[in-house]
């Protein structure tokens, strides 16, 4: 089944650069040039085909991949 989602009209991609600097805007910091995390969250395959600019200027995040983040906790050992 396909879903189509017709509520916003994207006018072009955005670049890299742009991608980067809207993140870095958020609070995330960049792991690659499109990963993505802050310390809840990463964001993966942030590149200009899945980031595109919406007829009202906003970025619009498309087939993007966001996770929560989750941290091991480290055993403690006694001697």
């Amino acid at each position: 089944m396909a879903v189509t989602n017709t509520s916003f009209q994207t006018l072009f991609k955005a670049t890299e650069d742009e991608i980067a600097e809207y993140m870095e805007a958020l609070g995330f910091e960049m792991d690659y040039i499109d990963e993505f995390h802050n310390e809840q969250y990463k964001i993966f395959d942030a590149v200009p085909n899945n980031v595109l600019y919406g007829i009202d200027g906003d970025l619009y995040f498309i087939d993007t991949q966001i996770r929560l983040r989750t941290f091991k906790k480290s055993a403690l050992y006694s001697l």
